[in-house]
């Protein structure tokens, strides 16, 4: 979870001092933005999401 922080400390810094629609730059925007850099980024732990099964009807048409 380490690296997370740093990621949102990074940003918050970066952004510090800057405007968002009308309030200043705040810890929860640091929060969102890294979270989209981090899914844009290289996925720091293995598959997200869980392989699933073809259903049948198109597994069937491609034997």
């Amino acid at each position: 979870m380490s690296e997370w922080n740093d990621l949102v400390k990074s940003t918050f810094a970066k952004n510090k001092g800057t405007m968002v629609n009308g309030k200043p730059y705040a810890l929860k925007d640091a929060m969102r933005e890294a979270s989209r850099l981090r899914k844009a980024g290289a996925k720091t732990s293995g598959k997200k999401t869980k392989s699933v099964r073809p259903c049948r009807k198109t597994r069937r048409n491609k034997e």
